[in-house]
């Protein structure tokens, strides 16, 4: 089952979105990634990509934000050496937009933020 989020909760968590369905996957599990997307239907239409770096010092939150904002869920315990890309389907404006969130471990390096740039 995807995870999903009425148009008002995506509103309330960020002004840039303004209506619409939203769902959530991990890049780490591309079964549930695809399946989420042939249930919105979104396989078939190109989604604009926004790429977006959460920095911050390590065990200030990072992690516990990104997931409470795409899953509506609160995790506490996480593996603070561990990297990882979200991506997060959702609708803009009438237009499909795919965020792609890099929850860094701890400080950066230029690398990551080389990665992201890609």
């Amino acid at each position: 089952m995807p995870l999903t989020r009425s148009k008002e909760e995506v509103a309330s968590s960020t002004s840039s979105v303004v209506g619409g369905l939203a769902t959530a996957t991990s890049t780490t599990s591309p079964k549930l990634a695809s399946s989420s997307l042939v249930k919105l239907g979104l396989h078939s239409k190109a989604a604009k990509p926004f790429r977006v770096m959460v920095l911050g010092q390590s065990g200030v939150g990072k992690t516990a934000m990104v997931v409470r904002f795409i899953t509506k869920r609160f995790i506490g315990e996480y593996d603070p050496n561990l990297e990882k890309v979200y991506s997060f389907h959702t609708l803009v404006d009438n237009e499909f937009v795919q965020f792609d969130i890099l929850d860094a471990a701890g400080q950066p390096n230029e690398a990551d933020c080389m990665t992201l740039e890609a």
